[in-house]
């Protein structure tokens, strides 16, 4: 059972200055919106394309215009797109189509729901394709701005679905009340039955502490826990996810967790959320119990005899600058900025006193920053000589369990490979390696 989500109850400070600048951005684009909805007195085809646009990516590209990229990172802010959302959506359309209802528990704009409500029949009227609308969308934001986008953006997508222009005002507040303002993670579920839930759930960082996590940890991971533990059996999940949560060492917990109160369906990786933000996600569809004993391949396993574990010790350096006191033995010390790629190295120009684990040459270093848009992954270097080296925390260690510096030159030509960066690309998409993708890395020792 997956315990412990609701920790982060509300928005901290800073997140709350940041929501703050984020709604007073987007309002001159609420206005806009709302200015669609009443009779125009542009041509018709001016109007169609401005609503057109507004229906179609428009509300994302006015926060990046207009947004910076910090108020919208420390905002957890940023909307599917128009594309990213149909995707989302495109396995369900027959169940949306029969009336399954819908539920966004982060709706931002509307994007998700909007793909949703395009495949939602439609009435005689607009006011009865409204109610009959208003009973299958719901959905929770805790801006009430981005509520009340979200809603005009549907009346206009009703509008242009009927082909008629609009004739007059209706207000916002009366229809689909099932979309509101609200903290999902405060929210109780007890009595909701949703059929399908589609999410872009916030990706930013808080603080946990729970059974399967401590310390910093993504909000879209504890929106996904709390639905598959509050929302009844049988209910369908369509999620848009940072990749570490598919391939992070630290949420294999999670993963665990989740697979034992739902089952995972198609796991799709997408690569970058969008050409302006330098995050991985994936899609991954669920659905909440029954479960089998069957584990998920959340990333692909590879189908040989060995690995680079196999013939090297796997381990992060030890020193964590920052929190390290300077104590005990004074040994050379190496971070990223004294090892040169692909280059062997005596260290000596830097030390530093550590009581802590060290390093015998000789032995390989890998960078653990890296991302899926760099050429080589896992970017090596050799470090030789006659003393024990403390080494930074940003760096991986590769010990030879045999072979010395002969192993520790094999293994350099294997990370240099194309292979090796393809595979894991494939294996991980974050913008940083794990020990345990590092160790999987295929490696014959020839």
């Amino acid at each position: 059972m997956v315990r412990g989500y609701l920790i982060h109850l509300c928005l901290d400070k800073n997140t709350a200055i940041f929501s703050h600048r984020l709604m007073k951005e987007f309002r001159p684009y609420l206005k806009l919106l709302t200015n669609l909805t009443l009779p125009q007195k542009r041509e018709v085809t001016d109007v169609k394309s401005r609503i057109e646009s507004a229906l179609n990516g428009q509300a994302n590209s006015f926060l990046r215009k207009n947004v910076g990229i910090e108020t919208l990172r420390n905002s957890g802010i940023f909307f599917t797109g128009h594309k990213l959302a149909n995707d989302l959506a495109k396995p369900f359309v027959k169940s949306i189509s029969a009336g399954i209802s819908v539920f966004d528990p982060a709706c931002g704009a509307g994007d998700l729901l909007l793909a949703a409500a395009r495949s939602l029949p439609v009435a005689d009227s607009l006011l009865a394709t409204l109610s009959l609308w208003g009973t299958k969308l719901h959905g929770f934001d805790i801006d009430p701005e981005f509520v009340k986008a979200t809603k005009i953006r549907l009346l206009l997508l009703a509008q242009s679905r009927l082909k008629i222009s609009p004739s007059y005002s209706y207000s916002i507040d009366k229809i689909f009340p099932n979309i509101k303002p609200a903290n999902f993670l405060t929210q109780s579920l007890s009595d909701k039955s949703y059929g399908l839930v589609l999410m872009n759930p916030p990706y930013h960082r808080v603080q946990i502490d729970n059974s399967w996590a401590k310390g910093l940890t993504t909000v879209a991971a504890q929106f996904v826990s709390k639905c598959v533990i509050d929302l009844p059996k049988g209910t369908k999940i369509g999620a848009i996810l940072p990749d570490v949560l598919r391939t992070g060492t630290r949420y294999a917990k999670w993963r665990t967790e989740i697979e034992a109160v739902a089952a995972p369906g198609e796991i799709k990786i997408i690569g970058k959320f969008d050409a302006a933000t330098d995050v991985d996600v994936f899609q991954l569809e669920l659905l909440i119990g029954p479960t089998t004993k069957a584990k998920k391949n959340w990333y692909p396993i590879r189908k040989v005899t060995t690995n680079l574990s196999d013939y090297f010790q796997v381990k992060t350096g030890t020193v964590v600058p920052f929190r390290d006191k300077e104590r005990g033995v004074k040994y050379p010390y190496i971070d990223a900025s004294v090892v040169p790629a692909w280059g062997t190295v005596s260290p000596g120009s830097k030390t530093r006193c550590f009581d802590k684990t060290v390093f015998t040459p000789p032995f390989v270093v890998i960078r653990r920053t890296s991302g899926p848009s760099d050429k080589i992954r896992a970017v090596g270097s050799i470090i030789i000589g006659k003393k024990d080296v403390a080494v930074e925390n940003h760096l991986i260690v590769l010990k030879p369990i045999s072979g010395g510096l002969t192993a520790c030159r094999t293994a350099l030509t294997t990370l240099a490979a194309t292979t090796t960066t393809k595979w894991l690309n494939k294996r991980i998409r974050c913008r940083h390696l794990t020990i345990d993708a590092v160790k999987k890395i295929p490696y014959s020792g020839n």
